[in-house]
């Protein structure tokens, strides 16, 4: 990654790749390097970089290539990072964010994520309310929420148990 930093064009290949990289650190090594070289990415390469450079409307922007990256970033600890990841979701609308998001309801992204859940719509019901069973304290509420938002029910049948609407 050095020659990225010292900018070298030569360098741009390894820094691509480093964005590939599993470890947060790295690809953000990586984004940062090939910023300095004012290297323009594209939509494979494109999400993991933007995410770095705190550019999520650009996130949006890719749509469907960008989904599999932010949903790696609700996986972060960062808190602002999980938050503009779901955010970032929730305006790209994909259904294959569903069960990621429902899994942050647990975690410091709880209200970002429950507003992509429902930015997402229809496709969030089924597997929320499937997920209710495992909930509770505040994420549980925070689903419901999510749910009554969504036109479902939540929590109406005698047992607690959430009927599909």
């Amino acid at each position: 990654l050095a020659r990225g930093h010292l900018g070298d064009p030569r360098g741009v290949e390894p820094l691509i790749t480093g964005l590939g990289d599993k470890e947060w650190r790295v690809q953000n090594t990586a984004a940062m390097a090939l910023d300095k070289l004012d290297w323009q990415p594209d939509d494979k390469a494109g999400p993991i970089y933007w995410m770095h450079m705190w550019q999520w409307d650009k996130c949006v922007k890719i749509g469907a290539p960008a989904v599999e990256p932010l949903i790696a970033a609700l996986k972060q600890k960062d808190n602002n990072v999980q938050q503009a990841a779901a955010g970032a979701l929730g305006q790209i609308g994909d259904p294959r964010a569903v069960e990621p998001l429902i899994t942050a309801l647990r975690n410091e992204a709880i209200q970002a994520a429950a507003k992509a859940l429902v930015a997402i719509g229809a496709p969030s019901v089924e597997p929320l309310i499937a997920a209710l069973e495992q909930m509770e304290g505040h994420a549980r509420r925070v689903a419901e929420k999510v749910l009554r938002d969504l036109g479902g029910h939540a929590g109406g049948g005698a047992d607690g148990s959430c009927a599909p609407p």
